[in-house]
């Protein structure tokens, strides 16, 4: 990831980056998983472009498998778990289409791939 970046930003030094994630990243988070994903964030930081963070809740949308669990009618589960509001997937496609339509180059990273002018690379 930090090649990746640095490459970014040395073709684009006007752009910026957009790092999704989930909710609960932190650099104190108990979960490895959500403090690496904080140090994904701080390497974005890092570069000196602006960053822009988005931790997402679970997305809904007409074939997710949340929304077809709801659906269903069958109960989501309590346990020890959490309930957080989901996303819909057509609010965060409008989110990005704004951001895109406000950025000359725009990085879009996750930790499996960045996406640059609608090319991903693995």
């Amino acid at each position: 990831m930090r090649e990746e970046l640095e490459a970014h930003r040395r073709a684009s030094p006007s752009g910026g980056f957009v790092v999704l994630g989930p909710l609960g990243t932190h650099r104190d988070a108990a979960l490895p998983r959500l403090r690496a994903w904080w140090e994904i964030e701080e390497m974005a930081r890092a570069s000196g472009l602006p960053v822009l963070a988005l931790r997402l809740a679970p997305l809904v949308g007409p074939t997710s498998p949340l929304w077809l669990r709801l659906r269903s009618g069958e109960r989501p589960p309590r346990g020890d778990r959490v309930l957080i509001q989901p996303v819909a997937e057509a609010d965060v496609v409008a989110t990005f289409t704004r951001i895109e339509a406000g950025n000359r180059r725009l990085t879009v990273g996750s930790r499996s791939r960045v996406r640059r002018s609608g090319r991903s690379t693995r």
